[in-house]
């Protein structure tokens, strides 16, 4: 009985690695916030969530920290402050949390994974 060559085995061995796209550019799309005389709202927290791989309640928990306001998720899946917050602000502060909790901190990437 013998055994397969090395290229035979490395075949198989790379044919059952998952590949990863690694180059292509990760985009967050932008947040879409609306402040009226009292609230502040978030139109698009479940898609961002969506697509950084995150719970939208731990990216309001995030915010709501920040700015020590009282906020909620709606069932449309927007976030509304009961407050109004500068949009600017907001937006410094959701980078914020991409650079704590989803930018790996040793390659630089987006794909990373929260774990308590």
């Amino acid at each position: 009985m013998s055994l397969p060559d090395y290229e035979t085995m490395l075949d198989l061995a790379l044919s059952k690695v998952k590949h990863k796209a690694s180059d292509e550019r990760f985009i967050v799309p932008g947040l879409q916030i609306i402040s009226t005389k009292n609230k502040t709202i978030i139109k698009n927290l479940a898609d961002i969530a969506k697509k950084i791989k995150r719970e939208p309640k731990h990216i309001l928990k995030f915010l709501i920290k920040k700015f020590a306001a009282r906020a909620e998720i709606l069932l449309s899946s927007d976030a509304s402050f009961y407050q109004q917050i500068n949009s600017g602000l907001i937006r410094e502060a959701f980078s914020q949390y991409l650079k704590e909790y989803v930018v790996c901190h040793t390659c630089g990437k987006y794909d990373t994974v929260l774990e308590k």
